[in-house]
């Protein structure tokens, strides 16, 4: 009856989708997903096949463990933008639909763990406030309904409202988040996490996140990306 009433716009065209779809059939081929040889940290691609990791996963160590990611960023930029930014939280029903297939096939394949929960990267109050809500949980809720894996949106918080991190370089980012997040719960003492969150570009934010989530006695942490951007992976 939603569907009907409230019909679901397609998160490539934005238009309507058919009844009972998420995207339309020719919007589907639209998104680029993430295959072939890849980045066996950031899950970006590779620019040499052979390498087991991109240039700047070969030279500085993360915080998390291993990420992945479902889409190259630049097949999906504008939905992506439009999710975050244009009031259209609806779209989260096919993002979390993909992650969370490619989040199942990550945690088989490549993880190779059981996830105790799933923690979404957070937003300032602020921030949160005035966009409504945080796309990454969305991402979280989504996939948890899915896979039956925890989602806990209240385990990590963001204590300082940064300023945007689209024109920093990637030390100035470190630097940027280096106290940005805090851990406020002993749940996850000694679990295995998933990081959710929306893009992947240079790993910093991951980074900040899973060493707070270190620092609260966390066992593990990996992440798992809706996409991932030109300074992972070939283009480093």
């Amino acid at each position: 009856m939603l569907d009907l009433l409230y019909p679901r716009r397609c998160p490539v065209c934005d238009r309507a989708a058919p009844f009972g779809t998420l995207i339309c059939p020719a919007c589907a081929l639209v998104p680029v997903r993430m295959n072939g040889p890849l980045c066996h940290c950031c899950g970006g691609r590779l620019r040499e096949p052979e390498a087991l990791f991109c240039p700047v996963c070969a030279g500085r160590r993360h915080a998390y463990r291993r990420g992945a990611a479902v889409f190259d960023y630049r097949s999906i930029s504008g939905p992506l933008l439009r999710f975050k930014y244009g009031n259209r939280p609806e779209y989260a029903d096919y993002f979390s639909e993909e992650l969370a297939a490619a989040l199942d096939r990550a945690l088989r394949k490549d993880f190779r763990v059981p996830a105790d929960m799933l923690v979404p990267v957070p937003l300032h109050r602020e921030r949160l406030l005035a966009r409504g809500y945080n796309q990454a949980e969305l991402l979280a809720r989504g996939t948890e309904r899915r896979l039956g894996i925890p989602c806990r949106g209240d385990v990590l918080i963001r204590t300082e409202n940064t300023a945007p991190l689209k024109t920093m370089s990637a030390p100035e980012r470190r630097s940027c988040l280096k106290s940005a997040f805090h851990s406020c719960s002993d749940d996850v003492k000694s679990k295995t996490i998933i990081l959710i969150d929306d893009i992947y570009t240079t790993g910093s934010t991951m980074d900040a996140c899973a060493e707070a989530l270190y620092r609260g006695g966390a066992g593990s942490v990996y992440f798992m990306a809706l996409a991932i951007g030109a300074q992972a992976g070939q283009n480093a």
